[in-house]
């Protein structure tokens, strides 16, 4: 009972350790794990016996320098006489410096294609890249430059996942022995839903650590490509003669079909309406003029007699 005690106790004292020690990894900055894995390590051990140089002095400790990590990203606008060209041509660049073409996207403009490209190549050939790039431009229009620092970045991800690997090793260790030992199924699963815990933070920090890599180890160049103004045709590659002659014709058919239309109002609408209004007016007319010459004449007669 008492041995069965301990191992429980040990178990919960193993998983807040473990507890611990992942709130630690996932917050902590940089520390010696970190500097090993960027090649800035140091001996945690006994220190070695230092070497005698020529002169017969200790030979100074120093650091393996790695180098640092930058992102770097450039921005270019350029004008260009065959925009569809360029396009292919810059593809190729990418292709052949070893790296490729993230993203590509054409926009037509008053019959004018417009072209903006995302180039991702070596950081080592970026220099090159960018003078190959500019050398299809007729004028540069506008270009920048930025570069981000994320080495603190990159070996605070490596500490965090040094302490997780040593938390998920000591988790194997106590899980493997508490089965060994036939603990009960709450203790060993409360290990195991620790460990998967565990797990999954340095998958995620994994994640994050490969795709910072991907950022430092390909520059990412963003070409905007611009139609120059000798490269809008004279004439309108939409226009067509016949397209033009048969949009005419069915002009001329629709003021006719209007025309047709019209008539056809009046015919069936205005014509009767005017009978009615004027038909009787002009009735009243003639009938007024008749029984005037009337009475001119009776004036007449009586004036002669």
């Amino acid at each position: 009972m008492r041995h069965s005690r301990a191992s429980l106790a040990a178990i919960l004292g193993a998983l807040a350790l473990s507890g611990a020690c992942a709130k630690r990894a996932m917050e902590a900055p940089a520390t010696e794990a970190a500097a090993d894995s960027q090649g800035l390590a140091y001996s945690r051990s006994e220190p070695a016996a230092p070497a005698a140089g020529a002169a017969g002095q200790p030979e100074a400790p120093r650091l393996v320098d790695a180098g640092r990590k930058l992102v770097k990203t450039v921005d270019l606008e350029m004008r260009v006489a065959d925009t569809t060209a360029s396009a292919d041509r810059l593809r190729a660049l990418a292709t052949s410096m070893g790296g490729y073409v993230s993203a590509m996207s054409a926009d037509r403009r008053n019959e004018l294609l417009y072209y903006t490209l995302t180039l991702r190549v070596p950081v080592e050939r970026l220099d090159e890249a960018l003078r190959e790039v500019k050398a299809l431009a007729e004028r540069v229009e506008r270009e920048s430059i930025r570069t981000e620092d994320v080495t603190e970045r990159w070996i605070d991800l490596g500490a965090r996942l040094t302490t997780l690997r040593a938390t998920e090793k000591e988790l194997l260790a106590l899980l493997a022995e508490a089965r060994q030992r036939g603990q009960k199924v709450e203790d060993i699963m409360a290990v195991y839903g620790k460990l998967t815990e565990i797990r999954t933070a340095i998958e995620q920090l994994q994640a994050e650590q490969q795709a910072l890599q991907g950022l430092t180890t390909l520059s990412t160049v963003n070409v905007a490509l611009v139609p120059t103004e000798a490269a809008r045709p004279l004439v309108d590659e939409g226009w067509s003669p016949k397209s033009t002659l048969r949009q005419s014709f069915r002009t001329l058919v629709e003021a006719l079909q209007w025309l047709g239309d019209v008539a056809i109002v009046l015919l069936v609408v205005a014509v009767p309406i005017g009978l009615l209004i004027v038909l009787p007016i002009w009735v009243l007319i003639r009938l007024w003029r008749r029984a005037r010459r009337r009475r001119k004449a009776n004036a007449t007669e009586g004036a002669s007699g």
